[in-house]
């Protein structure tokens, strides 16, 4: 009995974790909020970080050949960072998924008015 209530526990405890762990990571609530003016801020140039956000999020882009003194080079002149990039995400040709699948970008925030 005693071994079935400290594997109770265990599974329990483990449980717990994991569900604290993916709410902190999916849902946004631990998220920095970054107003218009630090994403503007923050433009990828004179060495400024580039922040661009995509349907109300925040990402860093860092140490991307793509992206050279703030401007997303294969988007003839439509990306740059320091902007909202929502539109001009949906017409690209990898679409959103290089959000969650390149190491060079990093959710950063939630955009606030």
């Amino acid at each position: 009995m005693k071994k079935l209530l400290i594997f109770v526990f265990i599974v329990l405890f483990v449980a717990g974790c994991s569900s604290t762990e993916n709410e902190s990571t999916n849902n946004g609530n631990n998220l920095s909020s970054i107003s218009t003016t630090q994403l503007s801020e923050n433009d990828g140039k004179s060495g400024n970080k580039c922040f661009v956000a995509i349907s109300g999020k925040v990402y860093e882009i860092k140490g991307s050949n793509k992206w050279i003194d703030g401007n997303h080079m294969e988007s003839e002149g439509l990306a740059s960072c320091g902007k909202d990039l929502t539109d001009v995400m949906n017409d690209s040709p990898h679409g959103i998924s290089i959000l969650t699948t390149s190491p060079k970008v990093t959710l950063v925030g939630q955009l606030s008015n």
